[in-house]
């Protein structure tokens, strides 16, 4: 068992415990936070809805612990319980609500990019349709394999694959129509 697994059966319990599940909601949010707000939030954008999703995600995560049977990765586990929390706050909002305004409230991580190049960047993003849009940035921004994403929201390992490549050539058409060069 590697250390990553001992210390995800460590909050796993402790969530089971009712005496000490304090600490493993704070050993949950401290190991996965980050991770699923940024997933989150390159799904919906906004910085408020990104927060509010995390916590709702943490919330119903500890609320169906027990339903965790062991059966792949915990973080798949956890990533699903926050795709599934995005692609359904998307669906009830009104499409197309995100503007030019809030798309530049989505930092670009690791490249420095112009910020007319992450708005475009971006706005395609916006343009894919929600299960796109989450296979691509499992893929891209979480670096997930294809067997992991497909676990994440319970497709094939094929699809997975195809559902990325259609995303990336979608994003690539965007770019290349509504940019500058």
């Amino acid at each position: 068992m590697d250390m990553n697994s001992e210390i995800d059966n460590r909050i796993i319990a402790l969530l089971n415990d009712g005496k000490d599940s304090e600490t493993g909601v704070r050993m949950l949010v401290e190991r996965y936070g980050k991770r699923i707000y940024w997933h989150i939030r390159r799904l919906v954008v906004l910085h408020e809805d990104a927060q509010e999703l995390t916590q709702d995600t943490f919330v119903r995560a500890c609320f169906r612990i027990a339903s965790y049977r062991n059966e792949g990765l915990f973080v798949s586990w956890l990533y699903r319980i926050a795709t599934n929390e995005a692609l359904q706050w998307l669906r009830k909002k009104r499409p197309g609500a995100e503007t030019m305004d809030s798309l530049t409230e989505l930092p670009d991580q690791e490249v420095d990019l112009s910020d007319e190049a992450v708005n475009l960047f971006t706005e395609a993003l916006l343009q894919l349709p929600p299960q796109q849009r989450s296979v691509f940035t499992l893929r891209y921004y979480d670096e997930m394999p294809y067997r992991q994403i497909a676990e994440v929201m319970q497709i094939s390992e094929s699809n997975a694959k195809t559902t990325y490549h259609y995303a990336m050539n979608k994003v690539k058409d965007y770019i290349k129509a509504h940019g500058n060069g």
